[in-house]
């Protein structure tokens, strides 16, 4: 009789389940636009991908210009089309992957079993549960989704080769150029490296591959060098910094800032500091477990952690931030996020160790994590819901509407007038972030100087206006325009441009 095997069964299963949320979140980004700090992206040319990297991120860059320009202009589609068509799978592929990597964290020096899928699920929705603090900026928007979640996952992924044994040079090579994209990726993720190799290599002065740690060094060091000089770390800081009076403001700021710092870094993460000590010490006084992985492990677990706790400190230096009035950098979104990722990811990997010594049955652990999934999967599915049905739907359907009212009164030569309720929070058409005035006439603004660079769509050269919903519909009908039902259900941004279509002639 024929058998089949369990490994057979266990890929089968994981497979189902990958596909399954790939199809659920290719249908959740297919609702996508471009928008907010996608808006300042320019190419020119496929050299234009490597060469003066937006906001000095190198690995954002190349991938925001790709996807927001590069491709949209070779395959002459529209791009708003374009993430929303074709994106929301290559994202759905990259988010899979980051999950796929936080599940190996659980099967390091172990054998995969068919508990894989639910470990699976369960980093899935870690990442999602993350990402609802920023859950716009970083789902919605290239730049965001690029700046934040790309470093943090090649850390991550550098972090885990690390974990493991290597002595050909293949892989050696691999480790020292996800060193060189961690030094030039962002702030964070380059400062935490460099300390984080530095103190390893200094509390492993005796073991045999710590002269590697001098290359893994030197490699961030290089990424340092370039990063900084392409404007990272100083792209947020005063024009004015490092005279007398700037250190005299830093010496003021230490109580003020030692308070923020603890609220947001130690009590915003407490749980998961917690857990990471609770852990480290249960392996510390187990004598019956792995030496030689286990002090490995705990050591670039710590040397990581004090590299980015440190990181968080260095903060003081930028001062207040002018996106939170009278607060400092330390309280800044985007990080925590990041953060919450790579501690989760500390806490698995000594998971996986205190798992080997059996002190709780491996049944009950996948039974309490599967619990712990579903949990977490209700929470977003209601939060994310909500987002899509509330805000990101409605948003999409202000974006199209402006889009073709701006594209019609160009066509007539006539001024554009734009709801004022339209782009509340997406400020593509104000000429900077939340200004416009009403009945003020504007001729410019980021989404038009993004959009004139698609040389396949009408250069927008037309004065507009932000007013109320009556004078924006009663102008619109004005210049012939009309929205169908059928049109604002399935919005094709394709369709606008098509010059035919925008006046309503097809």
């Amino acid at each position: 009789m024929f058998k089949i095997n369990n490994n057979v069964i266990n890929m089968f299963l994981l497979c189902a389940v990958i596909i399954f949320i790939f199809i659920l979140l290719s249908y959740f980004f297919s609702f996508s636009f471009v928008t907010n700090d996608d808006l300042f992206l320019t190419c020119n040319s496929f050299k234009d991908l490597f060469i003066k990297p937006y906001n000095a991120h190198y690995i954002s860059s190349f991938f925001c210009k790709l996807f927001a320009v590069y491709l949209p202009i070779k395959l002459c589609i529209h791009p708003h089309f374009f993430k929303s068509s074709y994106f929301c799978y290559i994202e759905s592929f990259f988010i899979i992957s980051f999950a796929l990597i936080i599940t190996n964290f659980f099967y390091l020096n172990k054998k995969i079993n068919y508990y894989y899928f639910i470990y699976f699920l369960f980093s899935v929705s870690l990442i999602f549960y993350f990402l609802k603090e920023q859950l716009f900026l970083l789902l919605f928007v290239y730049e965001g989704f690029f700046r934040i979640l790309m470093p943090a996952f090649i850390f991550l992924l550098l972090f885990y080769i690390l974990l493991n044994q290597f002595d050909n040079n293949y892989k050696r090579f691999f480790v020292y150029l996800l060193i060189f994209l961690c030094g030039i990726s962002n702030e964070m993720i380059c400062v935490s490296v460099f300390l984080g190799l530095l103190f390893y290599f200094i509390s492993s002065r005796k073991e045999k591959n710590n002269k590697l740690f001098i290359n893994y060094i030197l490699i961030v060091v290089l990424g340092f060098i370039i990063f900084f000089k392409s404007g990272g770390f100083i792209r947020h800081s005063d024009t004015s910094m490092f005279n007398i009076q700037y250190f005299i403001n830093l010496i003021k700021y230490i109580p003020e800032f030692c308070k923020d710092y603890f609220k947001y870094v130690i009590i915003n993460h407490l749980f998961l500091h917690l857990l990471l000590i609770f852990q480290i010490l249960i392996l510390i006084f187990n004598k019956h477990s792995d030496l030689f992985n286990k002090i490995k492990t705990i050591k670039l677990i710590i040397c990581f952690n004090l590299g980015i706790l440190i990181f968080f400190f260095l903060l003081i230096g930028l001062g207040k931030t002018h996106y939170n009035y009278g607060q400092f950098w330390v309280i800044h979104t985007d990080l925590h996020v990041m953060y919450n990722i790579i501690l989760s990811c500390f806490n698995i990997t000594l998971f996986n160790l205190v798992t080997k010594l059996e002190i709780i049955n491996e049944k009950i652990i996948n039974n309490l994590f599967l619990i712990i999934t579903i949990f977490i999967a209700f929470i977003i599915y209601y939060t994310y819901k909500d987002t899509l049905i509330n805000f990101i739907k409605p948003m999409l359907e202000s974006a199209y509407k402006t889009e073709k009212i701006i594209a019609l009164a160009n066509i007539k030569n006539k001024v554009a007038y734009i709801n004022d309720d339209s782009y509340k929070l997406i400020w593509g058409y104000y000429c900077e972030p939340n200004e416009k005035e009403h009945n003020k006439l504007y001729n410019s603004s980021p989404y038009i100087m993004f959009i004139n660079q698609f040389n396949f769509i009408k250069k927008i050269n037309v004065n507009y206006m932000f007013t109320n919903e009556e004078n924006v519909n009663k102008e619109f009908k004005a210049n012939g325009g009309i929205f169908t039902e059928d049109e604002l259900k399935n919005i094709n941004f394709n369709k606008l441009l098509d010059e035919k279509f925008i006046i309503s002639e097809n």
